[in-house]
């Protein structure tokens, strides 16, 4: 009786935790490459690497209705980080993480909007603090159409 119990609360405690965990954002869907774009080709390639964080796992939120087209485990002294795309417009993209991170402080760095948690702007620019970078994202319209503005998130994991 005792071992039936104890495979039935870990079953219990095995699907509670699946249920439970929910991604940080969705991940764009992975285009065609008709034309053999070899940069294309690239971006295809890492998309299909995306090994997409838990929600609980970043302390920053993600920007509404954004897709993820890149992440980065964060290696040699780097902090994690995740790439997300909208199709808004970057005042409306900046506006959001200006509400989200009161606290932080903020520079447009040559177009690229930054949020960084920390003294120092140059460790969160090298990866190595909690930062936002808010750009423009028509680079990525080839990857996922109607791109707009591209988001950088480099953060401390909760695990």
């Amino acid at each position: 009786m005792f071992k039936y119990i104890s495979i039935l609360l870990l079953l219990f405690l095995s699907l509670s935790s699946i249920i439970s965990a929910q991604p940080y954002a969705p991940v764009a869907p992975i285009p065609d490459n008709p034309n053999n774009d070899p940069d294309m080709a690239l971006g295809i390639m890492i998309m299909k690497t995306i090994q997409v964080p838990d929600k609980s796992d970043i302390a920053i939120s993600a920007y509404p209705d954004a897709q993820i087209i890149q992440t980065a485990k964060g290696e040699s002294g780097m902090l994690p980080s995740v790439r997300l795309v909208s199709s808004d417009e970057i005042k409306n993209v900046v506006e959001f993480y200006k509400n989200e991170l009161k606290n932080w402080k903020y520079e447009d760095f040559y177009g690229v909007h930054m949020y960084w948690n920390g003294e120092d702007k140059m460790d969160a620019m090298m990866g190595q603090k909690p930062v936002v970078q808010i750009e423009d994202g028509e680079k990525y319209s080839n990857l996922v159409p109607g791109t707009k503005t591209a988001i950088l998130i480099g953060y401390s994991s909760n695990k």
